[in-house]
């Protein structure tokens, strides 16, 4: 993902392992999914928070 807004450029190359250490420290209300054949782990936020996370520059 990419933002280029007011002379400032985000780009996000694994939003998941982002995702990941966010929530796991409480600062991001979401779930970390692991997948028990895999061992494969999967962050599931709210749709509007994402939004959010990136406009503030948390995720960018």
């Amino acid at each position: 993902m990419r933002l280029e807004k007011r002379n400032r450029k985000s780009d996000v190359r694994n939003l998941n392992t982002s995702l990941e250490t966010l929530v796991g420290i409480g600062s991001v209300e979401g779930e970390i999914i692991e997948d028990e054949t895999t061992g494969k782990k999967t962050v599931e936020i709210p749709k509007y928070q994402l939004a959010e996370l990136w406009y503030e520059g948390t995720i960018g």
